[in-house]
């Protein structure tokens, strides 16, 4: 039986483009500093790039170490790293207004869908499946996602959405898995998990009893033995749950 699929959101369902590569690193710093500049701390923009690429290192730390924080958290990790005036705690005002611009710059430049993601998820809402997104969020978070995938016409197919900023836990962990499961109402028995990352797609959806699709869109991208099904855009979905489902293919 087949009850439910969820989708990894990255490079899955939306990826940037030409357009929107590095837009979101400099939308976010220019933000940033104009908040603070707001905030009467004057500092150079310049700092803020510094500060925020080495706070990126610690993020790469963090995660790799399967956990995940906040953009609250992210901000202060951020703040950790910026020489001068910011040696005792700042005002919470000022700390709503740095998360707010951290946060913002996918709105500002949306992302687009992948191929064949608006089409795959329309046809496995018309089968009556349970369709779920469960996201390793990087430096935007979930509650700017939300709005930008509703933007592209995704967020209306998904019936339950799990980020990891949210949860402080990031995929392969089981757990972000069997959170969105039991959301959506289905074991994993029934479910099929859909990404393009062997680690944490194919392997964590695995070790969390799901099937796994390996969506493997560039020739040279890593492979993942694992997988149930390999794809290379989703555009082949449809014929891959509807055999599992034992329906003719579309």
């Amino acid at each position: 039986m087949l009850a439910a699929v969820t989708f990894d959101c990255w490079q899955t369902l939306i990826a940037d483009d030409d357009a929107t590569e590095g837009a979101a690193r400099r939308l976010r710093i220019a933000g940033c500093w104009a908040a603070l500049e707001r905030g009467g701390v004057s500092v150079p923009e310049a700092a803020v790039a510094a500060a925020y690429d080495a706070a990126g290192e610690g993020l790469a730390t963090l995660w790799t170490s399967g956990r995940d924080t906040s953009t609250e958290g992210q901000v202060r990790l951020l703040l950790s790293h910026l020489d001068g005036p910011l040696a005792v705690e700042p005002p919470a005002c000022l700390l709503r207004d740095l998360a707010a611009a951290y946060a913002a710059p996918v709105l500002e430049a949306l992302p687009l869908p992948c191929e064949g993601a608006a089409e795959a998820l329309a046809w496995a809402a018309s089968r009556g499946l349970r369709l779920g997104l469960i996201c390793n969020t990087g430096r935007t978070p979930g509650r700017t996602l939300r709005p930008a995938l509703a933007r592209r016409h995704l967020l209306r197919y998904l019936h339950a959405c799990t980020f990891s900023d949210e949860v402080g836990l990031r995929k392969p962990d089981s757990r972000l898995f069997q959170a969105t499961l039991t959301a959506l109402g289905v074991g994993p028995a029934d479910s099929v998990h859909v990404g393009d990352d062997p680690v944490a797609d194919v392997a964590g959806a695995k070790r969390a009893g799901l099937r796994a699709v390996h969506l493997r869109r560039k020739p040279g991208a890593p492979t993942a033995a694992e997988a149930d099904a390999t794809i290379t855009s989703l555009r082949e979905l449809p014929a891959v749950l509807a055999a599992w489902a034992g329906e003719a293919s579309p």
